[in-house]
């Protein structure tokens, strides 16, 4: 009891030491924006952002970054920053990210699409860093449930990135199984299985078999065959993903337990080597 009493007074020390210095950061980037020094603004601003972001422990706290995130949105608006608009556009791309991890679908999604018309603008279509975007533009549509715009984005995602780096580029995989993951949301599970076991295919192949996300696409594959009803399928593949976590992450990682409890299951008792 006292060894948890000490740790909470430290995380509520820390917590209080980020406020401060949050605060002290957004103050002085408010500053720096009343005194007609927009670039200096955006550094104290982003500089508040992610402090508040990372020692996020209460809703006032999410609440607070959130406020600073549209602060910062409305400064780059102004257009008087000074920044190369490339510049701009990552800004903007990464606060979209952050809201769309948040929750802040519709806000992500404009922010998303703000960055990736910049990357257009600058880059042209055929860009990693345009490719990039539109796998954000499509993240965030997909978690509005806007599933056939979803698919439109993606796909041109895929044939950009496959034109410029490789069909067996591992972003690729990724965005693969982020496509698949999509096709199974709208109930089409012949095609996520499809999608799901090519990025299964090319992970292996550009990040070897035993890397967390091969257990990653292992277990997304064996879920979708459990919801199935195909045990039989389902059960090596959550064995397979257990196994790789266990020794990757370690026996005691969340998402090796998980890997684990499923695999049980489906009736499979799990690899020794995978439990705890």
């Amino acid at each position: 009891a006292k060894f948890y009493s000490v740790v909470s007074t430290t995380v509520e020390l820390l917590s209080a030491a980020n406020r401060q210095a949050a605060e002290a950061a957004w103050n002085a980037g408010r500053a720096a924006r009343a005194l007609q020094n927009p670039e200096e603004a955006v550094r104290r601003l982003q500089t508040a952002i992610s402090i508040t972001a990372k020692g996020c422990v209460t809703h006032t706290d999410a609440q607070a970054a959130n406020e600073m995130r549209m602060e910062l949105v409305g400064l780059l608006d102004e257009g008087r920053t000074g920044l190369p608009a490339l510049h701009i556009a990552a800004i903007k791309n990464d606060l979209g990210v952050d809201l769309r991890q948040q929750g802040h679908l519709e806000a992500a999604l404009g922010l998303c699409r703000a960055a990736l018309d910049g990357r257009k603008r600058e880059l042209g279509r055929e860009h990693i860093l345009v490719a990039n975007a539109m796998t954000n533009v499509a993240n965030a549509l997909q978690g509005l449930e806007r599933y056939e715009e979803a698919v439109e984005v993606y796909e041109e995602a895929v044939r950009v990135t496959q034109r410029l780096v490789g069909r067996d580029h591992k972003n690729v995989a990724t965005q693969l199984n982020n496509m698949a993951l999509l096709h199974k949301k709208m109930g089409s599970h012949d095609k996520a299985i499809q999608l799901y076991r090519e990025s299964l295919e090319l992970r292996v192949g550009s990040l070897g078999k035993d890397h967390p996300d091969v257990a990653a696409t292992l277990y997304n594959l064996a879920s979708l065959f459990a919801h199935k009803g195909d045990r039989d399928k389902a059960a090596p593949m959550f064995d397979r993903a257990a196994l790789i976590y266990a020794t990757a992450l370690g026996p005691a990682h969340p998402e090796a337990k998980d890997a684990r409890k499923k695999a049980m299951l489906c009736g499979v008792q799990p690899s020794a080597s995978s439990a705890v």
